[in-house]
């Protein structure tokens, strides 16, 4: 495992400032499997949606994508 947080570490500290240890890919697919998305109907004053876009240049893009679900 040291060697996978050195990894995460080496894209900058912008990326990792508190240089937390990196989560096992199954703590993301459990997440992502067990995710529902929330109803306003479950007491939420409004749920809205974000299409989340990516800034960054093709080594940043590369540690990212490595943690996004």
């Amino acid at each position: 495992m040291a060697g996978a947080v050195s990894g995460a570490t080496s894209g900058g500290v912008a990326f990792n400032p508190e240089k937390r240890a990196i989560l096992p890919h199954s703590a993301f697919s459990s997440f992502a499997s067990r995710f529902k998305q929330p109803k306003v109907d479950e007491g939420f004053q409004d749920v809205i949606p974000v299409q989340f876009q990516f800034h960054g240049d093709v080594e940043q893009r590369k540690l990212w994508s490595r943690y996004w679900i």
